[in-house]
């Protein structure tokens, strides 16, 4: 289902200069609206437009439609989108991965897709792999092509502050915030790609097996306090 600017549409093809959110839908409710609202705020402002409150209205609507789906919500500078589908994501059976080199190009922020989405389903394709791996000339780890990236060892996350170029994604916060919850070391400061224990996150997926993943004794309660987490918000759900 594809809707442009809160009308069916057969037009899906958007363009590069674009900023976006991902939802998780639970029967028939979106899930963590408030995050993905601020981000939404946030990153129009970057782009140069601005998040309009009452599309939560028709997206409300479409979310109804859906049992276990997701929603994406894009916005150029004059037109916004809604896509939506249903999906059933198995967070245990490793991704295929590949490392690529990778810089974001100055001065165009993290949250503004500039060319990125294209590219990034080519090169995709053209490794064979189900997931792209950015890191920087360094060896520093930047994110996933379609998440964020957690190195998980001897029950500390490790992960590259979101800054510049790296997106404060919100199945990022969302690890974060449970981990901290229950008390697990956090320390977000560069981190290269030697270290190991990855693990990757997005707004559909808690905390994604990686062919390059290791187990750690808090993965298994770590991943039971995210979907705890996540349940939570679907009991207190307000559209505010």
């Amino acid at each position: 289902m594809v809707l442009k600017n809160g009308v069916p549409s057969q037009e899906e093809s958007i363009p590069e200069h674009h900023v976006f959110t991902t939802i998780r839908v639970y029967m028939g409710k979106v899930l963590l609206w408030d995050w993905h609202e601020e981000r939404l705020i946030h990153d129009t402002k970057v782009l140069g437009t601005s998040w309009v409150h009452s599309r939560i209205e028709i997206i409300k609507d479409v979310a109804q439609k859906l049992q276990m789906g997701a929603l994406r919500i894009t916005c150029t500078v004059d037109a916004w989108w809604i896509h939506a589908w249903e999906t059933s994501i198995n967070e245990s059976k490793p991704l295929h991965t590949c490392w690529v080199e990778w810089e974001h190009l100055a001065p165009i922020s993290a949250c503004v897709k500039h060319g990125y989405r294209s590219f990034s389903r080519q090169l995709t394709k053209e490794k064979k792999v189900d997931v792209l791996l950015w890191k920087n000339t360094k060896e520093e780890v930047l994110e996933a092509s379609f998440g964020n990236l957690f190195s998980i060892v001897d029950g500390c996350i490790y992960t590259p502050p979101a800054q510049g170029d790296i997106l404060d994604g919100i199945g990022r916060r969302t690890v974060l915030h449970v981990a901290k919850k229950i008390g697990m070391d956090i320390k977000e400061t560069p981190v290269f790609v030697r270290q190991g224990g990855w693990w990757m996150t997005s707004a559909l997926r808690g905390l994604q097996r990686l062919d390059i993943s290791t187990d750690d004794d808090c993965i298994v309660i770590l991943r039971e306090e995210i979907e705890r987490f996540l349940l939570s918000s679907f009991v207190r759900n307000e559209y505010k």
